[in-house]
């Protein structure tokens, strides 16, 4: 497995990073533990980047991963997701249109930092 995951913004928000080649089951192991911290600390945010990784799964096979992420966040968070504007954008419209989807304010972003400060804006309220 090759994902990261960091607090930031006062342990309020949370980064996973995913670098290398990444599989469906990398998706489900790491979306188990981002939501294990994430309702241990009840954040407001999480911000996903994948600029480093390959993603070696259908996009379709992510809409289940990416419901159960929505629909587990503690109410009110946000998700960021960050990917590479060209080979990942099918990836990233459905991350972000699923997750809207099913009540989750998500937006893409293209930078790491521009995507923290924009799942901060309601951290620590």
């Amino acid at each position: 497995m090759s994902f990261e995951i960091e607090y930031v913004g006062d342990d309020c928000a949370i980064v996973l990073t995913h670098t290398g080649s990444v599989d469906l089951a990398e998706v489900r192991a790491s979306r188990d533990r981002l939501l294990e911290l994430a309702l241990g600390r009840k954040v407001r945010g999480v911000v996903i980047d994948v600029r480093n990784a390959e993603i070696n799964v259908d996009p379709v096979t992510l809409i289940d991963p990416v419901t159960v992420l929505s629909h587990d966040l503690p109410q009110g968070s946000k998700l960021g997701f960050v990917a590479r504007e060209n080979d990942q954008a099918a990836i990233s419209v459905i991350v972000t249109s699923v997750a809207t989807s099913t009540g989750t304010p998500t937006e893409p972003f293209l930078n790491r930092e521009e995507a923290i400060q924009w799942v901060g804006l309601k951290c620590c309220d």
